[in-house]
C-alpha cells in the first residue's frame, strides 16, 4: 500500500519589476524512503524561470507529520540558490512553509530546492 505524504505544493514567485505574483508548476518524482534515514526529497520547477524575472518565492508543502519530519532545505547547487538560503517554518505539524529573497533572478528549469526529511515510517511518494 503506499503512502500519499504530500497533499500539496503551492509555490509563488514574485518578481521586482511586477508587483504581481505568479504560480510556477513544480513536482516531485516517485521516490521510497526508508525507516529511520535522513533524505533529501528534490522539488523540480517543470518550466523555464528565465521570463519571470523570480527574485523571491514562498513554497509551502503539507505532509504527514507522523511519517516524517522537516529537518531543512538545501539550495546548493539547485535553481533557488542565486537568492540564498531558504527559510524555513516548520512550527505547524505536518506544515512547513520555505521561503527566500534577493537581489538576484533565478534562471532555469530542473531542482528548485532539496527538503531534508527524518523518515520515521517507510514512505512512498507520489
Amino acid at each position: 500500500m503506499k503512502n500519499h505524504f504530500i497533499t500539496g505544493i503551492i509555490l509563488t514567485i514574485f518578481s521586482c519589476l511586477r508587483i504581481v505574483s505568479q504560480t510556477v508548476s513544480l513536482s516531485v518524482h516517485d521516490t521510497t524512503f526508508v525507516k529511520g534515514s535522513v533524505v533529501e526529497l528534490p522539488v523540480y520547477v517543470n518550466e523555464e524561470l528565465d521570463t519571470y524575472l523570480v527574485s523571491a518565492y514562498r513554497l509551502q508543502l503539507e505532509f504527514d507529520a507522523q511519517l516524517m519530519e522537516v529537518l531543512g532545505v538545501v539550495t546548493n547547487g539547485t535553481v533557488s540558490q542565486p537568492l540564498g538560503e531558504a527559510l524555513v517554518n516548520n512550527t505547524l505539524p505536518g506544515k512547513v512553509t520555505i521561503g527566500a529573497a534577493g537581489t538576484s533572478y533565478v534562471s532555469g528549469k530542473g531542482i528548485f530546492i532539496l527538503i531534508r526529511f527524518r523518515i520515521f515510517k517507510p514512505v512512498d511518494v507520489i
